[in-house]
C-alpha cells in the first residue's frame, strides 16, 4: 500500500501554526518590539537634563513630603496640594524608594505617561491603518500623510 498525502486545508494549516507556537506567538512579538523600543528610549533618557524650575521641582517637592508622610494626602509645604492625580506622585515615590532620589526617579510617573500615549497611539493607528507590526515605512509615513491634509 502506499500512503496519500491530501493537501492542508488553511483551516488545519492555521491550527497547525498555533499548535507549534509559529503563528500569533511570532506576531504579539513583532507587535510588542515598537512598544519595546519606545520605552528604552523614555528610560534612556530620564535622567539627561535637571529638573525644570518651578513645575517639576513642585511635583517633585510633593511626592517626596508624600514619601515622608502617609503617602496618600498629596502635601506641598504642609498644605493640602489636590492640583494633580496622585497617581502620578504614587508613582514618583516608588521609583524615589526603589531608585533614590535622583532625575531618573523623579521623572518616571511622566515616563510611564509618555509610554502610555504612545503605545495608545501606536496600537490605534494599527488597528486604523491595518498595517502590519514590522512596517516601519508606513509608520513613519504617517505624519507625512497628516500634513496632506486639508486645513
Amino acid at each position: 500500500m502506499t500512503a496519500t498525502t491530501t493537501p492542508a486545508t488553511p483551516a488545519v494549516a492555521a491550527a497547525d501554526d498555533s499548535l507549534s507556537g509559529a503563528g500569533p506567538r511570532r506576531r504579539s512579538s513583532s507587535a510588542a518590539a515598537p512598544l519595546l523600543l519606545l520605552a528604552a528610549w523614555l528610560l534612556a533618557t530620564l535622567g539627561v537634563r535637571p529638573l525644570l524650575v518651578p513645575d517639576e521641582g513642585r511635583y517633585v517637592g510633593v511626592a517626596r513630603e508624600m514619601l515622608r508622610g502617609d503617602g496618600l494626602t498629596p502635601l506641598l509645604d504642609g498644605m493640602p496640594f489636590f492640583h494633580k492625580p496622585p497617581l502620578m506622585y504614587w508613582i514618583d515615590m516608588a521609583a524615589m524608594s526603589v531608585f533614590g532620589v535622583n532625575g531618573f526617579a523623579l521623572r518616571m510617573a511622566p515616563a510611564v505617561g509618555a509610554w502610555v500615549m504612545g503605545a495608545g497611539l501606536y496600537l490605534a493607528l494599527r488597528r486604523w491603518r491595518r498595517f502590519p507590526p514590522g512596517s516601519c515605512r508606513r509608520w513613519l509615513s504617517i505624519p507625512a500623510d497628516w500634513q496632506s491634509l486639508p486645513p
